[in-house]
């Protein structure tokens, strides 16, 4: 084996070590420490609109003519 193909071993090797750390790494870091996981971190999302009824007076047939 020359240095060339020992130098592409351990480049890969590296390479795949490197790429495994930045895919755990984030992940153990935002792991929520302390907290219940069957609780919700933010509350369910509103609507922004109300919903309105299909014949309410803001939708007359006057803004037609």
């Amino acid at each position: 084996m020359d240095i060339i193909q020992l130098l592409i071993t351990v480049g890969a090797v590296v390479g795949v070590i490197v790429i495994g750390l930045l895919a755990i790494v984030p992940s153990l870091l935002d792991y929520p420490r302390g907290l219940d996981k069957d609780e919700p971190d933010m509350p369910a999302p509103t609507p922004l609109h109300r919903h309105r009824r299909p014949h309410s007076r803001h939708h007359g047939s006057g803004m037609a003519a």
